[in-house]
């Protein structure tokens, strides 16, 4: 009997566990499309304006042509990271493991994820050509807080420039946030890389994060380590 008291109430607490995660998931993601739906606007305002300024100069034809090659987003994650492997962002590396990318496919919002990742490389890839050749002097929290007219960014509400202190003192840890950069950013290879972007939803285990290293001031480039699962925290240990 005490067996099974002890059974029910673990599942109990699992099911308010997994009910707060997708609570937590539904509040993101009605976030997250707010500020997509906002983004949306503003740059259909300003397509009409510039459409209206070609058709005054006489140029109307060119307001309406379409562009040579269509933005195609990737709909898996593991695509994203051989689009940074092939080069196609100057500033941005991935130096991770893709096994753990791939360990997200099976989830149903992999697409989505994969859709936010690559615009979190590209707004790393805007923020570190702006660090290196503009003069920018904030961090990425900063840039995507104020981003400049035209610039990739992601909602700063989903950066977070480093880890709690809970996680930093942890040897085992923080060993899991030591990860792979090039000999000449640090000659170990690894650094430790607190800064993360929240990718998916939720505070569970299975709410995916990117782990990036920012060295736009010093090689020129952001190096992500890690895309895979939430990595272990006091809160879910």
């Amino acid at each position: 009997m005490h067996e099974l008291l002890e059974l029910a109430d673990f599942e109990d607490r699992k099911l308010r566990d997994d009910t707060a995660n997708l609570q937590n998931e539904l509040l993101d993601a009605a976030a997250d499309l707010e500020t997509a739906n906002q983004k949306i606007a503003e740059l259909t305002d300003w397509v009409r304006v510039l459409r209206r300024r070609l058709e005054l100069a006489g140029r109307a034809a060119e307001a309406y042509q379409p562009t040579d090659v269509p933005t195609i987003l990737p709909t898996q994650l593991p695509d994203v990271l051989t689009h940074l492997d092939d080069g196609m962002l100057t500033r941005v590396r991935f130096t991770g493991e893709i096994d753990f990318a791939w360990k997200l496919e099976e989830k149903a919002q992999s697409s989505a994820w994969a859709q936010t990742t690559w615009q979190v490389a590209l707004a790393f890839q805007d923020y570190a050509e702006a660090v290196a050749t503009d003069g920018f002097h904030g961090d990425f929290y900063r840039w995507c807080s104020t981003p400049p007219s035209g610039a990739a960014a992601v909602s700063a509400g989903k950066v977070k420039l480093d880890e709690s202190d809970s996680v930093k003192t942890n040897a085992k840890m923080r060993r899991l946030r030591e990860l792979p950069v090039p000999a000449d950013v640090a000659p170990a290879g690894t650094v430790f890389m607190g800064a993360h972007i929240r990718i998916g939803g939720g505070a569970g285990m299975s709410a995916p994060r990117l782990h990036f290293y920012d060295d736009a001031r010093g090689t020129g480039k952001i190096y992500i380590g890690y895309l895979g699962p939430h990595l272990p925290v006091k809160s879910t240990n």
